[in-house]
């Protein structure tokens, strides 16, 4: 049975059991609500990075609008919970208009909770205790040379080279066979029956293995189709339900957040007029980011840690399409980059993202990659109308 398997992270005299969900200091529970343990653990899981105050948010009360007092009052109670750093800093540091950041270094551990073990234990012989204690005494010295022996007579039982040595020693009334027993040679004298005897065994014993491994392999193969058409036939239909998120008809393009609690979309509300929505299927709440305008939605896609939404845009005011980002909070849409042809797809590091675009008037379709920020955009690929390349996401 595998054992139970704790998720720490420790640093300094402090410990956050997550599986236990408590923070420890030298090993004694430290009192935090519930909502200060998660605020805590989302910084500690980023250690050194900054975290914006709207992922804390976000991640803290997944469920529910808050204020971003809530999220002040939660960090007051952990410094003043945790202290200071042996280095006479604060844990956890203050980035104006930014978020925080947790300054000490952290570990993280998977360890196995102590449960008892059994141990193997070899078992001596059944006798006297003299008797145990020669046999160990003899297994112990098995490996020693002639050289390595003081005692002349120990010296004469182990020597090798002796063909009238005495092959074993009797320890109480069991006797230890020597490690060392004398091969027969089949051309010795009164060696060539016992090693004809010997083949013989061999052989006969080959045989029965033989036959018990096909008769193994055959008797597997039997049960093993038998238990996978039992198991195929006893397996029920799996029932998959499918729940409207939304009943406007009206929506242009959606995405889901990469932890899956949110949806982002866009609904054509108007001709010419769209607004962005996100929402929480769990609990149906729903809010919009960016207000009714005169824009029309392509392509979302959330970032990595799921703070922002990534959108491709059509306005009046910019020819072509173009990448913006907007908090899931709302507030101000950030422009990205122009000549975005399709939704971008993240790299596993979540530093860059790649986008097509192509350029109709030189009959070109191109594969870009860009920083995150919309800086270091870079052609990976071209090719020639008719050949392109497909939405990267």
């Amino acid at each position: 049975m595998s054992r139970p398997v704790k998720h720490l992270y420790k640093f300094d005299d402090f410990s956050v059991d997550v599986t236990e969900r408590v923070l420890l200091r030298d090993g004694e529970i430290v009192p935090l609500t519930q909502k200060a343990f998660d605020v805590l653990l989302a910084l500690v899981e980023r250690s050194g990075q900054i975290v914006e105050k709207d992922v804390l948010i976000l991640k803290v009360w997944p469920d529910s609008f808050v204020e971003e007092g809530n999220l002040t009052q939660n960090i007051y109670t952990l410094r003043k919970v945790l202290g200071q750093t042996p280095e006479g800093g604060g844990y956890i540091v203050t980035i104006p208009r930014r978020g925080y950041r947790f300054a000490a270094s952290v570990r993280e551990l998977q360890k196995e909770e102590e449960n008892q073990v059994d141990e193997l234990a070899y078992a001596a012989p059944r006798g006297n205790d003299e008797g145990s204690t020669e046999i160990r005494g003899l297994f112990e010295n098995a490996e020693k040379t002639e050289s390595e022996i003081d005692d002349p007579a120990a010296a004469e039982f182990l020597d090798f080279s002796s063909n009238d040595r005495t092959i074993g020693s009797t320890v109480g009334s069991q006797t230890i066979p020597s490690r060392e027993a004398p091969i027969h040679s089949p051309t010795s004298a009164g060696g060539q029956q016992g090693w004809v005897s010997q083949h013989k065994t061999a052989a006969m014993v080959s045989l029965i293995v033989l036959l018990i491994a096909a008769a193994s392999v055959a008797s597997f193969r039997f049960i093993g189709q038998s238990w996978l058409e039992a198991g195929t036939a006893r397996e029920p239909p799996r029932k998959m339900t499918v729940n409207a998120l939304t009943t406007t008809g009206n929506i242009a393009c959606a995405a889901v957040s990469p932890d899956g609690n949110f949806v982002a979309y866009a609904t054509a509300d108007k001709p010419q007029l769209s607004s962005l929505w996100i929402e929480h299927p769990s609990t149906s709440t729903r809010r919009t980011i960016i207000p009714q305008a005169e824009v029309r939605y392509h392509a979302l896609t959330f970032s990595p840690d799921g703070s922002y939404v990534y959108f491709v845009a059509l306005t009046k005011d910019i020819p072509g399409r173009t990448l913006y980002r907007v908090s899931v909070l709302g507030g101000p849409t950030k422009k990205m980059l122009e000549k975005v042809e399709t939704g971008i797809s993240f790299s596993p590091d979540g530093r860059q993202f790649a986008f097509r675009r192509s350029l109709n008037e030189r009959r070109l379709s191109m594969l870009i990659v860009a920083q995150v920020d919309g800086s270091g955009e870079r052609e990976v690929a071209t090719v020639r109308f008719p050949e392109t390349f497909y939405d990267p996401t």
